[in-house]
């Protein structure tokens, strides 16, 4: 058998390109900003359970806005836990699942083909192993096991969504999305199948992210003038799949997946960039999915009433023996400073 029967051919004749001109074929901006709007305020109440999932067992983990998150990323975040034992599982927990499903040491997967009979052909099977070794190849030259690593640690909220993107130095780049920054949406099956997420971006990182050309004209003039340069806007991102597809066409505005970028206070024609994906770029890792919801519950959510109650009794246990060790003591002001440890509480009563 030789290669043309074993590999897909380019398939015989061309298609379009830009059938349609781009500006006849753009998004409907009102209806992105409603879905928006929509799938943030169904997952408010998530919102309440992740929160209490961060403040007692995963502090240094998430994003969310009505919190110092933005304004001072480097303040504490611990403050409500005294017992870190559930930070340590997670990180336990991460571990193992890296080591288990993606171990950047070993083989952990492997290429075969659907129908059966090519599976036990060499010639067939030796396209696949050349194709494997370029797959693990470009994951080990990118930041993938960092990414994934960061997924199976967020995992204990329930999900972790991480984009996939093409890199000009590394063939692919992934990034992975914390909890709190994005919104989920999932079709009648159970499947998630919309993205959107709202981040702050500077006018330098806009400008180098989407070109000076995306930007609006005001924009462009700050940009001119070198002022504000550090300013940040909202950047609003949603993947979704593209309903507008017209058959027979390849650009990127008729992919499979739509993917549209806008400023939250741009115009309503306006947009950063609008493109698309072949296939799902921002697949969800979850962990126990009930019936079709999009988001799903980790193992945080069954440790939540056991942190708590560690984090009641470790603070109480360790008031007891502060109390035990330094008890307070009630005598005249000559016993200051005269004990053992040269401090002695005392209380000096007042008529």
């Amino acid at each position: 058998m030789n290669f043309q029967t074993i590999a897909a051919s380019k398939p015989q004749g061309t298609l379009p390109s830009d059938g349609v001109p781009l500006k006849k074929n753009l998004p409907d901006r009102q209806r992105l900003v409603r879905k928006l709007k929509s799938m943030y305020e169904d997952r408010r109440d998530w919102v309440d359970r992740w929160k209490e999932i961060r403040d007692y067992q995963l502090p240094f983990v998430g994003e969310f806005d009505d919190t110092a998150d933005k304004t001072n990323s480097a303040r504490r975040r611990d403050l409500k836990i005294v017992h870190g034992v559930a930070w340590r599982a997670a990180q336990v927990f991460a571990a193992g699942v890296m080591s288990g499903l993606t171990p950047p040491s070993r083989q952990w997967f492997r290429f075969a083909y659907r129908r059966p009979e090519l599976n036990t052909n060499v010639e067939a099977m030796k396209v696949l192993d050349t194709r494997q070794e370029i797959v693990s190849s470009v994951l080990a030259k990118s930041n993938f096991y960092n990414s994934i690593h960061t997924v199976y640690l967020e995992l204990p909220f329930g999900q972790c969504p991480m984009a996939i993107f093409y890199d000009a130095e590394n063939g692919v780049r992934f990034q992975t999305m914390t909890i709190g920054t994005y919104a989920l949406e999932a079709d009648g099956f159970g499947k998630v199948t919309t993205f959107a997420r709202k981040y702050d971006m500077t006018l330098q990182q806009l400008a180098d992210c989407f070109g000076v050309d995306a930007l609006p004209d005001n924009l462009k003039g700050l940009l001119d003038n070198q002022t504000n340069l550090t300013k940040k806007y909202k950047v609003c991102w949603m993947v979704e799949p593209n309903s507008d597809k017209l058959p027979g066409y390849m650009d990127r505005l008729n992919m499979p997946y739509r993917s549209v970028y806008w400023l939250e206070k741009s115009e309503s024609d306006e947009y950063l960039y609008v493109g698309g994906f072949e296939e799902e770029a921002v697949p969800v890792a979850r962990y126990l999915v009930s019936g079709n919801e999009a988001y799903a519950r980790g193992p945080a959510w069954f440790a939540e009433g056991d942190s708590k109650m560690l984090q009641l009794l470790k603070k109480d246990y360790l008031t007891a023996i502060e109390l035990k060790i330094k008890p307070p003591m009630q005598g005249s002001p000559s016993l200051m400073n005269n004990g053992g440890g040269k401090i002695i509480g005392w209380w000096q009563r007042r008529y």
